[in-house]
């Protein structure tokens, strides 16, 4: 089944810099892998490598999906298949089919919410900071292709179709504040208050056991916060605050 990708601006200029980046996301942290990914590997490497680059979890600990412990280099403290020139030896010579799950997607990070995926990425990625601060309308949602995903992984968020009422109307949630991050009309801290500003109106009434008399009264703070001209308003009341109110303490007033 199609599904519609959802990203941001700064995502479609996204590429992996390799050597060229000032840091690593191949070390100082721990890669865990599937066991997929580690039969693969030993396939393509042999056992000897194997036993060097893995720490294999304990078959207390061991799923499929967090089998084994990528292990660093001692010397350099980052992983064991990075080369002297920055680049990972495992994709220069098998590509990137090899790569464990968390190497083939970092730093993106996909959700779906009913039959659309939403593409985003980690700032502890350099290229990722970088564009994000330097990319115009870098906040700009923008329709997405299945070429920014190299794998078919996501983190399921909600089922529209959910019998809980919490879940099934969290897609009705996240399309107002999407909505609201990417209206063209407003620059970026203004986008991001009518965010915080809906989020402060429905946040004691959406909660886990809400009801259906709670999502009526969502449903009409939905109403409110999409017409453009109350949107206008709140933003002309938000620059009339002054300069040292915080919007926390504007909000709870």
């Amino acid at each position: 089944m199609s599904r519609t990708i959802v990203t941001l601006k700064y995502m479609a200029e996204f590429q992996c810099l390799g050597g060229d980046c000032p840091d690593t996301c191949c070390g100082s942290w721990d890669i865990v892998i599937e066991k997929s990914a580690y039969k693969r590997i030993k396939k393509a490497k042999g056992d000897s490598v194997a036993e060097k680059a893995f720490t294999k979890k304990e078959p207390s600990e061991a799923t499929d999906l967090r089998y084994a412990l990528l292990n660093s280099n001692k010397e350099t403290g980052h992983c064991y298949f990075l080369d002297s020139c920055g680049m990972c030896s495992l994709h220069a010579t098998h590509r990137e089919a090899i790569l464990p799950m968390v190497c083939s997607m970092f730093p993106r990070r996909v959700h779906q919410v009913g039959d659309q995926l939403e593409l985003t990425a980690t700032p502890a990625c350099p290229e990722v900071a970088r564009l994000l601060l330097t990319t115009p309308n870098a906040m700009d949602i923008v329709e997405g292709d299945q070429t920014m995903i190299p794998r078919p992984i996501v983190r399921p968020v909600a089922e529209t179709n959910d019998p809980n009422l919490f879940l099934r109307h969290m897609d009705d949630i996240r399309t107002v504040l999407l909505s609201l991050l990417g209206t063209p009309y407003f620059p970026l801290q203004e986008r991001f208050f009518l965010m915080v500003y809906f989020s402060n109106l429905v946040k004691d009434l959406y909660q886990p056991n809400c009801s259906d008399e709670d999502l009526t009264k969502i449903s009409e703070h939905i109403g409110f916060i999409t017409r453009k001209e109350v949107q206008e308003e709140l933003v002309n009341r938000y620059h009339e605050l002054p300069e040292d109110y915080s919007v926390a303490l504007a909000l709870g007033s």
